[in-house]
């Protein structure tokens, strides 16, 4: 079977679908000529050898067929002629030799199709001139309606076009369902970017006549406009084509225009502007208004949203998420900037709960978060879980979206519903540079989730990390589980004051500072110390009308001393101190060796006192962290 022939019919099967998916009676007939084809094919392995020779153009054979007594109108399953088979496969000799003995140049096979169709459809254009000049006829219909020449035109077939209308081929039949040659060959350039085709300008050319409002148009119309085709659209609009028409589904040509603009994150297609230049208007307030409007957010295509909102968009829709157009515009800074300056409700949340801040910090949107920060958006709103901007921002490698928010005032000590705070999900992402800021930032190194479990504990589910993190922690005060610990000999005993344990709920303790900062080993004393910004109405006992001071006392001895190696007074914030001001090095100090004991008196105007003594370990570099996480009062 000729490859041209297959190709050819391929051809117009794939034309047929994509302009007229709707109408039956086109694919019927493609479909027809398809399984003919199929047909030829399959008994092709099988067939006589009178076909055989047809298809070769074995002029010998067939006279031997014919002397045998043979039927020269002979048909093979599905009424396919010898003739058939010669035109389909360009055998011009082999069809002059078969009429001029006698073949019938009219016979139809089983799908309606004659000899001349077959050569008309398979591209040999000589075969096809030559069948007209037996006596074919050049206007011969299938019972689809389609003739030669729609036929050739839905195969883009310009010369074959050409041939036939010089044979007399009728320029503006229609098929059963209203296709003509024009309309096919529109059709075919609707789906292409641009330009008018050099068979469509040939067909206007021969004044092919064109019913503009029919709904052939339409459909050629809405094609040419999902295809972004301004040159079909330009052509149609010249004529009269109505500007404001829609589709079943209820969608003019400019807003599928600019609907295809806002899926391409561009501004409106020239199809768009060519349209709003011949006057229609978009639909901002309608169904497809929003949707489009989602569309252009989500692929940052603020400039159809302003067209949208000049012309009846809400600024304030909602999708069936409940999701705001700042939301779904969320990874495009400018559709943000344009939502914001349209001044509509930052801290809007959708049916999970989120707001734009939380979604920006999800999705890494370092701009959009700097542009809602700026807007007012409340840093510690929540999500259904119970987790602010902050936890999704502590999973991501990028520590800078961390630092923005915890600048802004974002608060460190929230909790999710199962427990967890940032630093859990810092530490089982695995981001060192993170566990580091939120350390320093005043985050409780040891708080437990409702599993009991820590900080250190989350870690080791991030191996490549967790070796680091868990010495940041362990480093910062975090207590190592009982069964990690190993056996060491029984230190000497101390007495001190009684100190009240603060309530868990409470967040008071702190890590001092960033415990990785590296330092050359030494045997002088490298101390680094600090505290959280206290709430005293939490330790057990405080007296209300009492203030703090303003300032601290520190003192560091020996285990088992009863004196200070180092004593110091250090003036400090009304509401505590901010662990990175407060680290240094006691260069002029020499530390006695083994473990330190270290008490810490934060004076009150009534001259009472609140009081925190811990024991702490140098380590082999001689430095040690003193961290007071539990305080009592005492009057």
């Amino acid at each position: 079977m000729s490859k041209n022939f297959n190709k050819e019919l391929m051809h117009s099967c794939n034309f047929q679908a994509s302009i007229a998916g709707e109408d039956h009676m086109i694919k019927k007939t493609i479909s027809s000529i398809l399984l003919t084809t199929v047909l030829i094919t399959l008994f092709g392995a099988c067939a006589s050898s009178q076909v055989k020779a047809a298809r070769r153009g074995d002029l010998e054979s067939l006279q031997e067929f014919l002397d045998d007594g043979g039927n020269i109108n002979e048909s093979e399953k599905d009424g396919i002629t010898l003739l058939m088979y010669a035109a389909q496969n360009g055998q011009n000799e082999a069809i002059s030799f078969l009429l001029n003995r006698g073949a019938t140049i009219s016979l139809r096979d089983s799908r309606g199709y004659t000899a001349f169709l077959y050569a008309v459809t398979s591209r040999y254009e000589s075969s096809a001139e030559l069948l007209l000049s037996r006596g074919a006829a050049v206007n011969h219909l299938l019972s689809t309606g389609d003739s030669a020449l729609i036929l050739a035109s839905g195969s883009e077939n310009l010369s074959m076009v050409k041939m036939l209308l010089a044979r007399g081929a009728d320029l503006n039949q229609s098929n059963n369902s209203g296709w003509s040659a024009l309309t096919i060959a529109l059709s075919k350039d609707a789906q292409r970017a641009s330009n008018l085709s050099e068979l469509t300008r040939h067909l206007i050319s021969k004044n092919a006549k064109l019913s503009i409002h029919s709904d052939v148009v339409s459909k050629i119309a809405f094609s040419a406009a999902a295809s972004g085709n301004v040159d079909v659209i330009n052509y149609l609009l010249d004529l009269g084509f109505d500007r404001e028409v829609k589709d079943s589904a209820g969608w003019s040509l400019l807003m599928k225009s600019l609907y295809q603009s806002a899926a391409g994150g561009e501004g409106p297609n020239p199809v768009a502007l060519l349209l709003m230049e011949y006057g229609a208007l978009p639909e901002g307030g309608s169904t497809q208004g929003a949707e489009i409007a989602f569309t252009a957010a989500e692929n940052g295509a603020p400039e159809i949203l302003e067209i949208l909102m000049a012309y009846g968009l809400s600024p304030i829709i909602r999708d069936d998420q409940s999701n705001t157009l700042l939301m779904a515009g969320i990874k495009h800074p400018d559709v943000v900037k344009l939502m914001l300056d349209k001044n509509i409700s930052v801290n809007e949340k959708n049916q999970q709960s989120m707001t734009a801040l939380l979604l920006a910090s999800q999705l890494n949107q370092k701009d959009s978060l700097t542009l809602l920060i700026l807007a007012g958006a409340d840093l510690n709103q929540s999500d259904a879980t119970g987790r602010n901007a902050l936890f999704y921002t502590a999973r991501l490698k990028d520590v800078e979206m961390s630092r923005k928010l915890l600048v802004a005032g974002i608060s460190v000590y929230a909790v999710d519903k199962n427990g967890n705070t940032a630093l859990h999900a810092a530490s089982e992402a695995g981001v060192p540079d993170t566990v580091r800021l939120l350390l320093t930032a005043g985050i409780y190194v040891d708080s437990s989730n409702a599993q009991g479990e820590t900080p250190l504990m989350a870690s080791a589910r991030n191996p490549q990390y967790a070796d680091e993190i868990r010495q940041i922690l362990i480093t910062a005060g975090a207590k190592v589980p009982v069964e990690e610990v190993a056996p060491v000999v029984k230190p000497v005993h101390i007495e001190k004051t009684p100190v009240q344990e603060t309530p868990v709920a409470t967040p008071i303790a702190v890590p001092v500072v960033d415990p990785t900062e590296s330092q050359e080993t030494s045997t002088e004393l490298s101390i680094r110390y600090g505290w959280p910004s206290i709430n005293p109405s939490a330790v057990q006992g405080w007296n209300n009308s009492d203030k703090l001071a303003g300032y601290a006392l520190l003192k560091i001895g020996s285990a088992g001393s009863s004196g200070w190696f180092y004593q110091n007074q250090i003036q400090i914030p009304m509401k505590g101190v901010n662990a990175d001001s407060f680290k240094q090095n006691l260069s002029s100090v020499v530390a006695p060796g083994g473990d330190c004991r270290a008490l810490l008196t934060l004076p009150t105007k009534k001259g009472n006192a609140l009081v925190a003594e811990i024991m702490a370990v140098p380590d082999q570099n001689g430095r040690v962290v003193l961290y007071f996480d539990s305080f009592s009062y005492e009057k």
